[in-house]
């Protein structure tokens, strides 16, 4: 197996070879032997700190890298892999799935509280799930109001962070 290796992708998602291929070189120990150069285009480029990143339309970039992983010390070689292992092991699919459910279920709300919208045009809309109430703005009422008035006070209110009287917080403590 190689000691080296090279993703010069240009567009994917998350590319799993890399996590692989360090996974492997630990349990061959061989994590001061072996790296990662990584397109910077690359879905997992951010995930994978530690690697080479290269831009994969520049061979003289690509060509560097390769020189730096070929004549890097050991342990400059193993500090950068041990940090990518550390990274990969911490960071599984499993726990992944695990966190991504765990969020899901504490992010649904109870039907009877909730309402649908639809927001956007042509192709780009989107169904949005609102608490009851909730209400869109009128733009032609706001643009109304605005052009009316010199004194003007904007206010855009986000995730619910300016409570509502009688509202709920997060934690579910009335307000």
């Amino acid at each position: 197996m190689s000691n080296i290796f090279l993703n010069t992708a240009i567009n994917d998602g998350i590319m799993m070879t890399p996590f692989e291929f360090i996974c492997v070189k630990e349990k061959q120990g061989k994590l001061n032997k072996s790296s990662c150069i990584i397109s910077e285009f690359s879905g997992c480029a951010a995930a994978l700190v530690g690697s080479y990143m290269v831009n994969p339309n520049d061979s003289e970039m690509i060509g560097n890298s390769i020189s730096m992983a070929i004549n890097s010390s050991a342990e400059d070689v193993y500090g950068r892999m041990e940090r990518l292992y550390s990274f990969t092991k911490d960071h599984s699919a499993e726990k992944w799935a695990h966190n991504f459910l765990s969020l899901l279920k504490k992010s649904k709300l109870d039907q009877k509280d909730s309402e649908f919208i639809k927001m956007g045009f042509g192709l780009n809309w989107k169904m949005i799930k609102t608490r009851k109430g909730f209400k869109q703005i009128d733009f032609d009422k706001l643009e109304e109001n605005y052009t009316k008035t010199n004194k003007r006070f904007i206010l855009i209110e986000h995730e619910g962070v300016i409570p509502m009287k009688d509202s709920e917080d997060r934690s579910g403590k009335k307000s």
